[in-house]
């Protein structure tokens, strides 16, 4: 009986590690345009990937000239999306993208990334 008590007891563990890690925070995956990236001016879209669904978020993209978009949206078709549409054309020169979201575990995450326009 004692090997099937240990044997009960790993898988039990194992599970529980399990849990843990799939209740992790949600992460960031990737993103668009990628950090360090350089653009054209015709980009149109700043967008942010996680590894679970994002419940809400909020986006600030900001460029030499100022603030270019502060609405962002979770995607329909993709609820681990979060996106921002960008004022166009866009002017040369580095710009910051800060982000804020709710992850369907109730968590909020905040990050930023930066690009370039050419």
């Amino acid at each position: 009986m004692r090997p099937r008590l240990a044997a009960v007891l790993a898988v039990t563990a194992l599970a529980g590690t399990g849990a843990a890690v799939a209740g992790a925070d949600t992460q960031a995956a990737r993103t668009y345009p990628a950090d360090g990236a350089t653009v054209s001016e015709r980009t149109s879209k700043a967008t942010i990937t996680f590894g679970q669904i994002v419940r809400s978020g909020t986006m600030t993209v900001r460029g030499p000239r100022g603030v270019v978009s502060r609405k962002a949206r979770v995607s329909s078709r993709d609820r681990r999306k979060l996106y921002a549409t960008l004022k166009r054309p866009l002017a040369e020169g580095r710009y910051r993208v800060t982000w804020r979201i709710k992850a369907v575990d109730g968590h909020t995450q905040r990050g930023s990334w930066s690009f370039r326009v050419r």
